[in-house]
């Protein structure tokens, strides 16, 4: 038997051991020692190079303990806030994350994995190789169920109630909502410049904390568009909407042009916490029968199903002939839409019900 073998074998030992006293664990202590005892075996046998097994093992305890950790974290005392209690004890006062040497990221993965059915917890423990790998792990099973409920709200409601139109300005336009996104198409014209930088603004009181301003424009004067919006919100990202047929030709500029930039802002203090998306949107058709600068519903579903999960609210302030709104409640979501003129929301008013009578 070679020396790492033994190593193994005796590292296994000590595990088994920890394993048999994190099942009697009462405390916050005696868990945590656990827990820093697999860090400590899962380093060893790493750079003792004992093998893929024995690491897995290692960790496989520090999970384990984690969860064990969580389950005492939860019905365990709060301390009230201020700062730790250096010489609190014996005051009557429960000992701060601090005090106890355990940080927020961990308290936070320990509650996460306690409260994970038995069956999700062993798929966890199992399929991961990392502690990191754990908490993306339980991250994105958060975030499924919570698109997952979102999506089940949404379907619950009758399809006529998923949307809402009306006639606005949206300089003065006011409204109490907060949005997950807004999806719009504003014209390109120089003349219009202005609205970029009143959208921008308007975006402050109508997109949520996390939300995702997504902004389809032209080229001819994309700086300028880039530095009024800038002026109010964040830069996120650029994305690119594929036009199909041939190139459109821009004569003024002397381009024949075959894509458009898809602007993505947040706010300021915004954090986009929405799901992870490709920056390449594709139309598979031209559409103008409605509105001379419509888009098609398979480039603006590919858009808001690319974008948006089922379930989100979407704001068009510039609703046009209704197609962002169209492919929105195709997707599950809830759509507001307006525009300064009366007859395209008429039309978009139209066109949706149609939609959605046919679609059910």
């Amino acid at each position: 038997m070679d020396d790492k073998t033994v190593k193994a074998d005796l590292m296994v030992v000590q595990l088994d051991r920890a394993r048999t006293a994190l099942a009697e664990a009462k405390t916050i202590g005696e868990t945590k020692k656990i827990m820093d005892m697999a860090h400590a075996a899962q380093i060893y046998a790493r750079r003792q190079q004992l093998g893929e097994e024995a690491m897995a093992y290692a960790l496989a305890i520090k999970i384990e303990a984690l969860r064990k950790l969580g389950e005492i974290l939860e019905v365990t005392p709060r301390h009230v806030g201020g700062k730790p209690l250096t010489h609190g004890k014996g005051l009557g006062k429960p000992d701060t994350l601090e005090e106890l040497g355990i940080s927020y990221r961990t308290s936070t993965l320990a509650q996460h994995l306690a409260a994970m059915p038995a069956e999700q917890f062993e798929q966890v423990r199992e399929g991961v190789q990392t502690v990191s790998e754990a908490m993306k792990t339980v991250r994105a099973a958060k975030t499924k169920a919570a698109r997952g409920e979102l999506a089940q709200t949404a379907n619950a409601m009758p399809r006529d109630k998923r949307w809402h139109l009306s006639t606005a300005d949206i300089q003065t336009h006011t409204t109490s909502k907060r949005f997950d996104y807004i999806i719009t198409d504003p014209p390109y014209l120089k003349e219009y410049l202005h609205l970029y930088d009143v959208l921008a603004k308007r975006a402050l009181d109508w997109l949520e904390p996390d939300g995702l301003l997504v902004v389809m424009c032209g080229q001819s004067y994309l700086a300028q568009i880039y530095a009024l919006m800038a002026k109010h919100l964040s830069y996120y990202w650029t994305g690119c909407y594929l036009t199909p047929g041939q190139p459109t030709p821009l004569r003024a500029r002397q381009v024949n042009t075959t894509w458009k930039p898809l602007l993505m802002f947040t706010k300021p203090d915004g954090n986009y916490k929405g799901k992870i998306f490709g920056d390449v949107f594709k139309s598979d058709s031209n559409d103008k029968r409605l509105h001379e600068w419509g888009q098609s519903e398979s480039g603006m579903s590919a858009i808001v199903s690319g974008i948006c999960s089922p379930g989100t609210t979407i704001l068009d302030p510039f609703l046009g002939a209704g197609t962002t709104g169209v492919a929105a409640i195709r997707h599950g979501c809830l759509f507001t839409g307006f525009d300064v003129d009366a007859e395209c929301v008429k039309l978009s008013h139209a066109r949706i019900t149609n939609d959605t009578a046919t679609t059910r």
